[in-house]
């Protein structure tokens, strides 16, 4: 792997290179930059110092899990090139709130959390992206759960290269669009499995995002049925309201 510099480093090569008259390029992918010389990579710099938290798996597993990934989809998308324009379509909005449930709410009152395990993961095989042995795998490797996510959302980074050379500069575009599509239709199905879950609950949701919806506990077993239905995996999370705009979620208080 190439060395991770700091941003000052970075730039201090990138200046070497301009100094001594010596072409280089620069490779982006998402919010990492990799400075190549003589076509060779030199060192890397993630942009604006971010940190890429990956849970508890190692760098090497990490990799190796992405690679994996990557390949086994480029091989389904190959044997089954109907995927590689298949499109879901979403419209609405792809979160909200409830504030004038949860206003009614007396405090220390609970309601329930209702989150798709491994989101991600699940929607990518329902709409047949990953195999079932794949899939099967790593379901319930919680180790893996933050590399589930990332594995897709990965599919919409840029992906470019910029050339240096006398003044002079030239950027060639990676075309991603087969990648960018698997990643959109997976986001816009899970919104619709949500939106689906919104529609279940009716004036009993207090709040829901892209892979979770919360319901009193009025509504919660008809949320369980319906994922059940849809034959979702899922876990329930109890929520307490603490006070007129805060509750607590998995031992962590939030405002509302």
């Amino acid at each position: 792997m190439t060395k991770q510099v700091s941003e000052k480093r970075y730039e201090e090569l990138i200046q070497l290179q301009i100094k001594n008259g010596v072409g280089y390029s620069e490779h982006i992918k998402g919010s990492r930059k990799t400075l190549y010389v003589f076509g060779k990579p030199v060192c890397s710099v993630l942009i604006g110092g971010s940190y890429l938290d990956i849970g508890l798996l190692s760098d090497a597993q990490f990799n190796s899990f992405i690679g994996v990934f990557k390949k086994t989809l480029y091989g389904t998308l190959l044997k089954n090139p109907d995927l590689m324009i298949k499109e879901v379509n979403f419209s609405g909005t792809a979160r909200g709130k409830n504030r004038a449930l949860f206003n009614q709410l007396p405090v220390d009152s609970y309601y329930w959390n209702i989150d798709l395990s491994s989101a991600y993961w699940q929607v990518g095989h329902r709409l047949g992206y990953i195999s079932d042995n794949f899939y099967k795998k790593y379901i319930n490797a919680d180790e893996y759960k933050v590399v589930k996510r990332l594995c897709f959302s990965f599919l919409a980074r840029s992906n470019y290269k910029k050339y240096f050379f006398q003044n002079e500069e030239k950027t060639i575009r990676c075309d991603n669009s087969v990648d960018k599509r698997v990643y959109d239709n997976v986001r816009n199905e899970l919104y619709k499995i949500i939106l689906g879950a919104l529609d279940v609950a009716g004036d009993q949701y207090i709040d829901y995002n892209i892979d979770a919806i919360s319901v009193t506990k009025y509504a919660h077993q008809k949320i369980i049925n319906y994922f059940k239905e849809n034959n979702l995996e899922f876990k329930m999370n109890p929520v307490f309201k603490v006070s007129e705009n805060q509750y607590n979620l998995k031992n962590k208080v939030r405002k509302f």
